[in-house]
């Protein structure tokens, strides 16, 4: 907007819009604004804001794969949030999260292990549903590449129920790609599969890119044996992809990309394998995400609750009559004020009685309490 803008005020929209361009895939203009939030942050002297820019940057840098500089922005940032502030206990958390990713791509599980399971002490501290969840799929990662494929699954299962409860669908698309993952490692291909391509369709639905060429390379290690001619043009669009962004492959990802090109190679042959490459090159990589999707939508399970083990059923929590006739509203999507001129009370009762509702069922957000009460029968669908 034209005209003088609070320093804060743009440093806040330049954070948010840089962490916004970074799941897009725009990870040139994604560093810009964020250095330049940043530099607002310090300039103002709000050091938890530029604290939360410092570890967007970082990641930004870690799927770049400049994890040296990424490890840095991170120890930064958490350096800052262990300064005295009222930026509330669960901000170091997203730090040593980051701090444990950038130690995992860098092969180095101890030290991962030791930060991971730190970041997960300080979750549960903040009491945080989504901070919970993040970090039963950071660990789940971690045991998935210290090949502990039960203690992964035991993970991402509390990750993605806690997602679903919560409705966070970015977290649900990560947890299925960890989970179809996993179930593929243990032998289950088709179901394997199944979570994967669910995972692609969240995340072309939300417009999350900037690791698809990752992930459809992970993809295309699953289903070489499936469909070799489908793999290989993924395995070109996540190329080409790659060449296009500079974002060079992890170190622990070459010997399956070596393993998948080398399968696809014995199972076409040099000519056809030859051609289906020169197609995928000319794929953009959400082209070949769809075109796998598409293949293998049969096998994508249905349903939002796709968790192993459903969540236990909430007891009744001994919710009044009137705490149930406005849970069957929020239910319905009307607002507090709609609410209350519905039921002949003020808004600020109506408010009163949702706050009321969130504490007897322990959850933290309407959604979640409309979720919960549903599966337990305590209001209509």
């Amino acid at each position: 907007m034209p005209g003088p803008v609070p320093p804060l005020v743009r440093a806040d929209a330049l954070w948010k819009l840089g962490y916004l361009q970074f799941y897009l895939g725009d990870f040139t203009a994604a560093r810009d604004h964020l250095e330049q939030g940043v530099a607002l942050f310090e300039v103002a002297g709000d050091r938890p804001g530029m604290a939360t820019a410092l570890d967007s940057l970082g990641n930004v840098l870690r799927i770049q794969r400049d994890l040296p500089k990424a490890r840095a922005y991170h120890e930064q940032a958490l350096a800052v949030w262990r300064e005295p502030n009222d930026a509330g206990p669960e901000m170091p958390l997203a730090s040593l999260a980051s701090l444990g990713m950038v130690a995992l791509d860098q092969g180095e599980l101890g030290e991962a292990r030791t930060l991971l399971e730190e970041a997960m002490v300080v979750a549960r501290k903040s009491g945080s549903r989504r901070q919970i969840a993040n970090r039963y799929l950071n660990l789940a990662r971690l045991e998935f590449a210290d090949a502990r494929l039960t203690d992964a699954r035991e993970y991402v299962d509390r990750g993605l129920a806690i997602a679903e409860e919560i409705g966070d669908q970015i977290q649900m698309a990560a947890a299925l790609e960890v989970l179809g993952r996993v179930v593929n490692e243990t032998g289950d291909q088709p179901r394997g599969v199944g979570f994967l391509v669910a995972s692609l369709r969240l995340r072309l639905k939300l417009g999350i890119l900037h690791d698809l060429a990752e992930f459809v390379e992970h993809l295309s290690y699953v289903i070489v044996s499936l469909d070799p001619a489908l793999a290989t043009r993924l395995l070109a669009a996540a190329a080409a992809d790659r060449e296009v962004t500079g974002v060079a492959r992890l170190a622990g990802d070459v010997t399956a990309w070596n393993q998948a090109v080398a399968t696809a190679q014995a199972a076409l042959g040099a000519t056809e394998f030859d051609g289906e490459w020169r197609a995928g090159h000319t794929m953009t990589v959400i082209a070949a995400g769809r075109e796998a999707e598409a293949a293998f939508a049969a096998l994508a399970p249905s349903g939002m609750s796709l968790a192993a083990d459903p969540p236990p059923s909430t007891p009744d929590f001994d919710l009044t009559p009137r705490e149930l006739e406005i849970l069957q509203l929020v239910a319905a999507g009307h607002t507090n004020r709609v609410i209350a001129a519905t039921l002949f009370i003020s808004p600020a009762t109506v408010k009163r009685h949702v706050t009321n509702i969130l504490a007897k069922l322990n959850l933290p957000t309407r959604a979640a309490a409309i979720s919960h009460a549903l599966r337990a029968g305590l209001i209509d669908g």
